[in-house]
């Protein structure tokens, strides 16, 4: 998640991917996937703005259910609800050392708003961040089944007292926390 890179799609044997989301190291805890095509996003170009910066990747194999679950994706009649999830690699910019540690985590974030093609969410305690670009936000149907609404990509803090929206890149850590609260 949330890596930029230029994909040889003639070389695509020098790629693996490891599914599942039981550890925090997968290649530890998950079986290597070979990658037998990558379709990028077509509106996608790397040299400019890093948008659109999606693929979709096909394995060799598949992938059995008892390694991973399938979600169901939305359709255009899908209402967004009010609660969804946000799942992500969790990594934590605090923590000395490992900072993925934690390893892959799930938080719940209320709908706030839809504009266009992106869906607004908001958690007063978490949130989705640093290399959690990619990761699903989802919700659940009737039946108890995932539906994916898109990945997670972007992410904008507010002043709450303010309703300001600062370039979180230029805040510092104590700054951001603020935001975050």
């Amino acid at each position: 998640m949330n890596t930029y890179l230029r994909v040889d799609v003639k070389n695509l044997k020098k790629y693996s991917v490891h599914v599942g989301s039981g550890c925090s190291h997968p290649r530890k805890c998950h079986k290597q996937r070979n990658v037998a095509k990558v379709t990028p996003h077509p509106l996608y170009h790397m040299d400019c703005k890093k948008t659109n910066d999606i693929a979709i990747i096909e394995f060799e194999n598949d992938i059995s259910e008892s390694e991973a679950t399938p979600i169901c994706t939305a359709n255009s009649t899908t209402e967004v609800q009010k609660i969804l999830q946000a799942a992500g690699q969790g990594r934590d910019r605090t923590l000395k050392g490992d900072q993925s540690a934690k390893g892959m985590q799930v938080i719940t974030v209320g709908f706030e708003y839809v504009s266009g093609s992106q869906i607004g969410t908001r958690n007063a305690t978490a949130g989705i961040g640093f290399g959690d670009s990619g990761g699903p936000l989802f919700q659940f149907n009737k039946n108890g089944q995932a539906v994916l609404l898109g990945p997670c990509s972007m992410i904008v803090y507010y002043y709450r007292e303010k309703s300001v929206c600062p370039d979180s890149k230029k805040l510092s850590a104590a700054e951001l926390r603020k935001c975050k609260s």
